[in-house]
């Protein structure tokens, strides 16, 4: 099985077909490989989830509103497809499901915990405007909600150790304002640069070209973030 410019090949090399979005489940779990069985295609409005052994649609869907998903886990076991009806299609290695989410405009994966997922919404109060995050899990199981008041902009990136949003130059960590505009999200901080702004440090001085929780990538090196 390979992919490229839109098309996905089966593994003797022939086209399977032309799509506008194709998420596989990278199928490293724990360390261990294990060869992917689902992957889900969108072309237009319908979503289909592809069982790679036989290469047959096992389930279609269509969104009437608008398809939205969050790459932030080119490598993840579980990838995503959030429909602004108000559900998700999930695909991971070994299996698919369907799973209700609140309606929103658009779909975002945790930075810091990548079951748990959140929408992005947009709500009129008597006097003033709020942008709304909810937060639930893969399993469908809801957080929690957070209003931010006159934040036109504002992106969730994390409730996972309380919430921790984007708005326009700045990265809003624990109530204290952050000014970035190119940046990672890790475990102990915002890392704008060579510098962690929270309690830790880089082990290798050099700017990290990847973060992930607690490591990062840094001339093809696996190095990690440390607390002071």
């Amino acid at each position: 099985m390979s992919r490229r410019n839109g098309r996905l090949y089966k593994p003797d090399g022939s086209l399977f077909g032309e799509f506008n979005l194709m998420l596989i489940p990278y199928g490293l779990l724990g360390g261990v490989y294990e060869a992917p069985r689902y992957a889900v295609v969108v072309l237009g409005d319908e979503a289909k989830v592809i069982d790679l052994d036989s290469w047959r649609p096992v389930h279609e869907v269509k969104c009437l509103g608008k398809w939205d998903f969050s790459p932030i886990y080119p490598f993840a076991d579980v990838k995503s497809l959030y429909c602004t009806d108000g559900f998700v299609v999930v695909a991971t290695p070994g299996e698919y499901r369907l799973i209700p989410a609140p309606c929103g405009v658009s779909f975002h994966v945790d930075m810091l915990d990548p079951r748990i997922l959140m929408v992005r919404d947009v709500e009129t109060g008597e006097e003033s405007i709020y942008t709304v995050f909810k937060a639930f899990t893969l399993d469908g199981r809801y957080l929690a909600t957070y209003a931010v008041e006159g934040s036109e902009g504002a992106e969730p990136l994390s409730a996972a150790r309380g919430l921790v949003y984007y708005v326009p130059g700045a990265v809003m960590w624990k109530g204290r304002r952050i000014a970035a505009t190119d940046f990672f999200l890790s475990t102990y901080g915002v890392v704008a640069g060579r510098r962690v702004v929270g309690d830790a440090e880089l082990n290798l001085p050099c700017e990290p070209e990847y973060v992930l929780l607690d490591k990062y990538i840094c001339n093809k090196e696996v190095a990690h973030i440390r607390a002071r």
